[in-house]
């Protein structure tokens, strides 16, 4: 959460048995130069009408006693209440000594908030790796939480166009927004170097070979009996397949995935769909019982999802699948390699709680809405 910082601003003067001073901060009653240095501190510098302040004389570590208190020429008490907003300096003095440094006391009207101080709070908005050639975002907020949209952010001290860019290159970044004199926290951030997911697979789809470019694979939530529901593609140069799965899942206590077994019998297919690589409507799909979501008999949806681990950036897995789609025509894939997590809702992150509960009849409807895409 954004924290609000408040600090009191300049009311109008005004005189109720005091008045405001406008000397200097550091004045002095021109004693000679061997006398020892009064220093003031007081238990509050910003208040509202009608409180008190307390005030502390030393000198060196020690506290002194008998100095005198003034606001301009106007000697007060020890403690004081300040009766009228505005802005007091005050002074101590004491025959022998420097006079101490000025205490600035700001005083507000009851029931009326100071003015903030103008200030800039940046924020990166990526959450998670940053990897080059990825888009950076940042937001940048004010003093009351709201956003600023003129001000200028800069990158390792260049200046960005908008609030977004393009990282180039691997390394720590260093943002900062500024607008006039103000100038925001420093935001840094590391870019790590992208290493393109490498894999071997071959999709068959009517008859023809296609090598598969990539494997994606992504969370769609989670089925009533604690079953994950995964959505994957399958890319080539010609054409994107969408499968949709799910496997048995294990929680810890807060919730977030901790083991599932997506390999062989384990994995139970819903359908598969495809697509031309351009996008449009679906061109191809297996038939669904829409009560269920399970895929008829006709299809012959076979399907496993192995993910044997962590290989850097990607997950380590194998996809195999088969079936016969309503048109006649047959697809099969065969892949071992690099599976990348998807945006949708990336895999390293899953959590019950942030998963959608759906139903078996909903994954037919989900089919169905697929076909029209």
């Amino acid at each position: 959460m954004k924290k609000l910082f408040m600090f009191l601003a300049v009311a109008g003067l005004a005189t109720f048995g005091v008045s405001c001073s406008s000397s200097d901060d550091s004045g002095n009653g021109g004693n000679g130069g061997d006398e020892k240095t009064l220093s003031l501190s007081a238990d509050r510098k910003e208040i509202k009408e009608g409180e008190s302040v307390t005030f502390t004389v030393k000198v060196g570590d020690k506290v002194e006693s008998g100095a005198e208190f003034y606001i301009g020429s106007d000697k007060i008490s020890n403690p004081h209440k300040f009766d009228a907003a505005g802005e007091y300096k005050v002074v101590a003095k004491k025959e022998g000594f420097k006079d101490s440094n000025a205490v600035t006391v700001k005083v507000t009207k009851e029931g009326v908030d100071p003015e903030p101080e103008a200030k800039l709070v940046l924020e990166l908005d990526n959450e998670g790796t940053i990897t080059e050639g990825d888009e950076v975002s940042f937001t940048v907020m004010n003093e009351k939480n709201l956003p600023v949209t003129d001000a200028v952010i800069y990158v390792n001290d260049k200046a960005i166009t908008g609030t977004s860019f393009k990282t180039e290159a691997p390394g720590t970044y260093t943002a900062i927004a500024k607008k006039g004199d103000v100038e925001s926290n420093k935001v840094s951030f590391e870019v790590i170097e992208f290493i393109p997911p490498s894999g071997d697979g071959t999709l068959t789809y009517d008859g023809v070979d296609y090598t598969v470019t990539q494997e994606l694979l992504g969370t769609r939530g989670i089925t009533e009996d604690d079953e994950i529901i995964w959505l994957s593609q399958t890319k080539t140069a010609d054409y994107v397949i969408q499968t949709l799965f799910s496997t048995p899942a294990v929680f810890d206590a807060s919730g977030n995935l901790i083991g599932t077994d997506p390999a062989g019998s384990n994995v139970t297919g819903y359908y598969i769909v495809v697509f031309a690589a351009t996008g449009g409507s679906a061109i191809d799909f297996t038939e669904q019982d829409e009560t269920t979501g399970l895929p008829l008999p006709s299809s012959n949806l076979k399907m496993s999802y192995a993910l044997n681990g962590l290989n850097g950036e990607y997950y380590d897995g194998e996809v195999k699948y088969s079936a016969t789609f309503k048109s006649g025509k047959t697809i099969k894939n065969d892949y071992t390699g690099d599976i990348i997590p998807a945006q949708w809702q990336s895999i390293k992150s899953v959590n019950k709680n942030d998963l959608n509960v759906i139903s078996k009849s909903q994954i037919g409807i989900l089919g169905k809405s697929l076909q029209k895409i």
